[in-house]
C-alpha cells in the first residue's frame, strides 16, 4: 500500500478474485470504505459474493483440484525427459 492509502494490485490478485462476483479489488481507501459500507447494508450481496467465493476457491484450489495439476505436471515432466519434448500443463 502507498503513503496515500492506494493498494497496488497484482495480476494474482485479479486471476484470483473476479471483481464483483466473487469478491471486490478495491484501488485506494475511498473505494474500500465505499464497498465495506455497500456489503454492510446489503446481506443478499454478502451472501452472493460469499456463494460465489467460496465455489471458486473449493473447484480452483481444492486438494484434488491442486493434486491434479501436480500430476499432470509431473506427468509432462515426466514426458519431457523421455522425448525431450516440452508439453503444456496449467
Amino acid at each position: 500500500m502507498s503513503a496515500h492509502g492506494e493498494l497496488t494490485l497484482s495480476a494474482a490478485d485479479e486471476l484470483v478474485i473476479e471483481n464483483g462476483k466473487t469478491g471486490f479489488l478495491a484501488r485506494d481507501d475511498d473505494e474500500r470504505v465505499e464497498l465495506l459500507s455497500t456489503l454492510a447494508q446489503d446481506a443478499e450481496l454478502r451472501e452472493s459474493v460469499g456463494r460465489a467465493a467460496y465455489n471458486a476457491a473449493s473447484s480452483s484450489f481444492s486438494v484434488s483440484t491442486i493434486t491434479k495439476k501436480y500430476l499432470s505436471f509431473i506427468e509432462s515432466v515426466h514426458q519431457r525427459s523421455s522425448t525431450g519434448v516440452p508439453q503444456e500443463v496449467f
